[in-house]
Parts: structure tokens; sequence; C-alpha cells
């Protein structure tokens, strides 16, 4: 027998070429640990997890085939989508199938009789453990002392040998474990074949984890190019391959996860590569595009309910160039993306600002971008600036436009100012900070507009959420036309929407794509947020100075004068420095102490909360089920990847998927919390993600 890890790599290739994939467990002793009481057993969440993110996988097909009662099984992993085996596959449940193998109706009422009469037999027994499952019964004797395991033995001998001498029932051993099944030739060697049949998928690629002797039927009716792995090397066992022990088992289930989620990376980004085409270079700025060799494959979009997370640096095993798989990785298409325009090649995107009232009477600009040759639109798209930004965010430079880069390729996108910011009604004060960056056009808007906001101060994230939104969506719906409107929010305008579809409606929302929002405070608090929170009462307490003055004092000096957050917000390689300049200069906005508080508050309690404590938004976060894409950087400042993959595991959504841009997985950098959307290579590495899930999900 083999390490399995030692033939990783010729497995991993063969995962490559994109065939079907069967993937086939034991549950004792593979998945979980073998315990004394098998009533305690319970499945980890890690593995649980790992299982959860393959079931979602195009082109692999899971399940459990083990000897306890189906309903044991089933309870025990408790994840849909996959085909359960129990008694050996004497039952089969799977998403299409349910099968029952006849022989119940002859035998069961026998096993019924010797399990009334062992449990009689064995009740004094301390240890001995009678496991009823309907069409078979085992005697565990695993905590038996060693002085009455014999006597164990002797009861279960002398009860079935009356029904094992007229033909009904036949007897098999386990791991410290007796077995009375019917007299039948059914074993976990036919329940592979039932399920693989069931499945469609009788030439797919196999592989069989098990760990005992009733995992040896499965292991030779497979085929030389399967797969047969044993939990503990023995001598004379029919698989081929071993791992040491159900930890091993969790690392291959990893492995394999990291395999697809790079395959499914790589196809991603060939679209992006391959459409796109080449774009401008600018002077001192030229962008490296990826380099993605191999074969080139019809693209696919974003998969539902697929987990795409890119590792820590430190988790990769492998720094290998990524190789594009060949176009038989997804066989179910689910549609073309179409050709991608690039931003840089066109003008005809028309941008105009629109204004809305919230309930609370603060007004709110909306910028609208979309096709100026076109009234029909793939749908709505709502793009909300974060923390500290305004709508300019968005539509910095045209290598960097997530607004035009969406209106280009069909959307009808709205930016807004969320209040206090951009266009939008904002206090007297934060008017006067603005004129800091000497921007003429500010001046008439100071005048124009501050002598109806003297009274516009102090307002939280609450505010956001319950009067903001509102106003926002409804304008947007009646505007496009569209009942129903995508949300993408960076930072805080993820935040908010959490909020909103915690609270408010969930039916207007198409689908919800959050960029690097943090909903859930990490326990430990980061160095980071432990910075953040202390900074209340500065922040509270600034008057004359606040974000906007310091970003242009940060400009006027060349950088000089760091702004207090700035290396927390990007990583600076991955920015173009005019880029970097406009972000200071023009997409940064005053906050209120109302907002500070509260987010400074909620870190410190170690939840998302209202204003007035009474709501806790991070333990609501299991009420959302609309569709959800979570993306963020691998080295973001603020939100660490735990954060998200917990968010993630948290939500109701069906439709759910995750994407954390890393170095590990082939991008160009380890990506930071505003370029992920800022980035040099964002337009060729993240926006196709985020374009493709879309186009899975349009209205039109």
């Amino acid at each position: 027998m083999k390490y399995f890890f030692n033939i990783w790599s010729e497995f991993s290739r063969r995962i490559e070429r994109g065939r079907k994939l069967v993937l086939l467990f034991d549950l004792d002793g593979t998945l979980t640990p073998i315990i004394g009481n098998p009533n305690r057993t319970v499945l980890s969440q890690k593995v649980r997890s790992e299982i959860k993110k393959l079931a979602r996988k195009e082109n692999l097909y899971m399940g459990i085939v083990s000897g306890r009662g189906i309903k044991d099984v089933m309870r025990l992993v408790g994840i849909r989508g996959i085909y359960y085996a129990g008694n050996h596959g004497l039952e089969i449940e799977g998403p299409r199938h349910s099968f029952s193998h006849p022989s119940y109706k002859k035998f069961g009422p026998f096993m019924q009789m010797i399990a009334r009469t062992l449990a009689e037999k064995i009740e004094g027994i301390k240890g001995a453990i009678l496991e009823d499952k309907k069409h078979s019964l085992s005697l565990h004797y695993r905590l038996v002392d060693q002085k009455y395991i014999q006597k164990v033995i002797a009861v279960f001998q002398a009860v079935c040998r009356p029904y094992l001498k007229s033909g009904k029932i036949r007897i098999t051993r386990g791991k410290k474990v007796f077995e009375a099944r019917p007299p039948v030739q059914w074993d976990k060697g036919k329940a592979v074949k039932a399920i693989k049949k069931m499945m469609n998928a009788g030439g797919a690629l196999t592989l069989f984890i098990g760990d005992d002797i009733t995992d040896e039927d499965a292991f030779k009716v497979l085929r030389k190019k399967d797969y047969s792995i044993r939990v503990s090397k023995k001598k004379g066992s029919r698989a081929k391959y071993y791992l040491k022990n159900t930890e091993d088992v969790r690392r291959l289930l990893m492995r394999l996860n990291k395999i697809l989620v790079a395959l499914f990376i790589v196809f991603t980004l060939s679209i992006g590569l391959l459409q796109a085409g080449s774009f401008a270079q600018e002077a001192g700025d030229a962008v490296q595009p990826v380099v993605v060799a191999g074969e080139t494959a019809q693209p696919a979009a974003v998969s539902s309910e697929t987990e795409v997370t890119a590792p820590d640096t430190a988790e990769t095993e492998e720094k290998k160039p990524l190789t594009l798989p060949g176009s038989g990785l997804i066989t179910n298409t689910i549609g073309q993306i179409g050709n991608i325009i690039n931003p840089h090649e066109t003008d005809d995107v028309d941008m105009k600002v629109y204004e809305t009232k919230t309930e609370d009477g603060w007004t709110i600009a909306i910028d609208r971008y979309h096709l100026k040759a076109t009234d029909k639109y793939k749908g709505a798209v709502i793009l909300c600036h974060g923390f500290n930004f305004n709508s300019l965010f968005w539509n910095l430079d045209r290598r960097c436009s997530p607004a035009h880069y969406l209106a280009s390729n069909g959307y009808d996108v709205y930016v807004p100012s969320l209040r206090g910011s951009g266009g939008s009604s904002k206090p007297l004060l934060s008017r006067f900070r603005s004129m800091a960056r000497f921007d003429i056009k500010d001046v008439p808007q100071m005048f124009v507009k501050a002598p109806f906001d003297l009274a516009k101060f102090g307002w939280t994230i609450d505010d956001h959420i319950h009067m903001d939104l509102p106003a926002i969506i409804d304008f947007v719906k009646k505007k496009s036309g569209f009942g129903k409107v995508f949300w993408i929010g960076h930072s805080m305008g993820g935040i908010v929407m959490y909020g909103y579809l915690e609270t408010e409606e969930q039916d207007d929302i198409a689908g919800f794509i959050p960029v690097g929002s943090m909903i859930i405070i990490p326990d430990p608090l980061t160095p980071h947020l432990r910075r953040i929170a202390s900074q209340k009462p500065i922040l509270t307490a600034s008057l004359i100075v606040n974000t906007t003055v310091a970003s242009q004092v940060r400009n006027y000096t060349l950088g000089a004068v760091k702004n207090p957050i700035e290396e927390l917000l990007f990583e600076r390689d991955n920015m173009y420095n005019d880029v970097v300049f406009r972000l200071f200069r023009e997409a940064i906005d005053d906050t209120s102490a109302g907002v500070v508080g509260q987010f400074s508050d909620s870190i410190k309690r170690g939840a998302f909360l209202s204003a007035d404590l009474t709501h806790n938004y991070t333990e609501d976060l299991s009420k959302i089920t609309v569709p959800i894409l979570i993306i963020g950087g691998s080295n973001d400042g603020f939100v660490t990847k735990k954060v998200l993959r917990d968010s993630y595991d948290i939500v109701s959504s069906k439709d759910k998927s995750i994407f954390i841009f890393s170095k590990g997985y082939g991008f160009s950098t380890n990506y930071g919390h505003c370029d992920v959307l800022l980035g040099k290579n964002a337009e060729v590495e993240v926006y196709p993600v985020i374009l493709s899930w879309l186009d899975k999900r349009s209205l039109k």
C-alpha cells in the first residue's frame, strides 16, 4: 500500500483534466474517530464544512456509505445534495433517489426478534451497546471490560445460532462489533455500484475511503484507475493506498477543495484575460496582466453556491504557476459571459446625477451610469461606498472603475452618496472642511445647500440602514423599472445592507455582494481594530481637522504626512499613484461622531450593534436568505479571512459564494481593503468574477 499523499501530484493532475469525480466515504473511523459509544459520535464542524464545500462543486458527486442505519447517518452528517447509504447499502437516499432492499420484508421480523432477545441478555453487561438498525443490528463491545468480552460473544452467538442455521441471517464482524444482516448478497461494494448508477456516473473517476473490514467489499469493486484508500495501513487489504488517520482524511478534503477552487479561479481569470483584451498602459504605471498558460476553454459563469476561498500564503503547499484546464472542466455550463467590454475602449457610458429624499428629510445624491445607445439593461445595480468615502470611490479612474465597467457591460448602475457625504446632505462644518480640496465646484454646493443642512449632524449607521437605503432602493426601482435590484457594498456599504436585509425587506434585493465588509467582530481583536476602537475620543472631539482635511494634508505633502489609517486601506504597490491621490482628494469624506461611536462601541462589545444597543446585527446574520457573493482580499487590514468565512457559513442563503483574492492562487497580489476594487489588476482579476455572478442572476 502506498501513502496517498505521496501520489497526490498524480491524482491532482487527473482532477485538473476536468473529469467527473465520485467521492465516497465510510463514516465511523473515516470521517469521525471511532469512540466507545457510537451514540456519542459527532462529525466535527471542520470536516462538515469541507464536505459542504465539495458538495457544491461542479462535476463532483459525493456519498457516505456506512454500516449505521440511514437515519442515523443523515442525522450525523446533515448535508443536503449528497447520497447516503445505510446498513451497508441496504438503504440509499439521494437527491433524486430512494432505495430500500426488498429483503427487509422477508427478514426484518427475524431481526426484530433477535434484537429483543439480545437486549434482554446483555442488560446486565456494562459497556455492551446494541444498535438496532431495522434492516440489520450491531452489538458493540468496545467499552466492555476485558473479562466480560467472552460472555458478550457467547450471548451473541447463542441468540443468533438458530437463525443462522435456518438461513435467516448472516453474521459479519467489524472493529469491536458483531453484526447480524439479512442473508442476501448485498454489501458496500454493491452499494457503491448502485450509487454510481443513481448518479449517472458510471465512467467517473471514483475514490472510496474506509477503515473497516466491511469497506473491503467496496475496495474490490473499484477499477484499476480508481482510488481505494484505507484509513490506517493494513496488510492484506484490497486498498491500493492508505491514510494514517481521520486527520489525514480531513487534510485530503481540504486539499481537494483547494484544487477545485484553484481550477475555478483560473477558469474565471481566463474569462477576463481572454475576452477583456489588451488595455492601455499609462506612463509610469504599466499594468502587468496575470499570465495564464494552457488550453483555451469556453468561459462559464460563476457557479451558484460555490465557496471559492484562497488560502493563507502559509497554507499554500505549492507555488506553481496555475494552468488553464481543458474545456471539459465544466460540462454543465451555466451560461456564456459574452463579450466583456473594456471600459478604456468605450465612451458610450452616460453619467447623470439625481436626488431623492429620505423619510427624515435628508437629500441623497445618486450618480447613474448607463449605456447611451440602449434602454434595455440586464438589471439595476447599486454600488454603495464605505466608511469615510463617497460615491466617487466607484469611478476614480477608467482603469479601475466598477461603475463604468458594469455599465459598459449592460447594467443600469446607480451610485449613491450616503448622508453626510458627496452631494448628499451634510453638516455645515463638513462643507467648510471640504474647501480644503480647493475644488471650485464645492463653493456653490456650500452656499446653496448649507443653509438647508444646518440641523443635520450626529447620524448613525442605523440611519443609513433604516432611512438612506429604503429611499435609495425605492428610487432605483422606480427609475430603472426593475422590481428587484442588486446591491454591491464596499466595507460599510456592505454592512448597511446586512442590516437592511435583517430588519427591513429582502424581497426587493435580487442579489448582494459585500466587499470587505465586517459584520462579525473577530475575537480576539486584530491590532488594527484595537487601534480604531481607541481613536473614538480623538475622532469625536475633532472639530476642525477631520478626515477630509487630513486627507488633503497627506496629498499636499506628497505623502510625507500620512493619513492615520492609510496603511490599512490598500496594498500600496497594487495602486496607481494618481488613483491614490484622487482617492484622498475626491473620494474621502467626513463622517459623524454617531457613526464613529457606533463602530467603536461594536468593536469593544464584540458584536455589531445598533447605536441604542437594542439590536444585534451580528446575531441576526442567519436571517439573510438572498443570493450572496462575499468578496475580500487576503491581506485586508480591517476584515480578516475568518470573519468573511464565518459570515459565509452563518447566512442562510441557499445561493451563496465566497471569493477571497490571494497571491497563493496565482493572482497578482494579496489584495487589501480598497485595492480589491481599485487595484491595478482589479479589472482583469476581480471585476469578471462580479460580472459573471451578476449575469447568472440577471433579471433580463
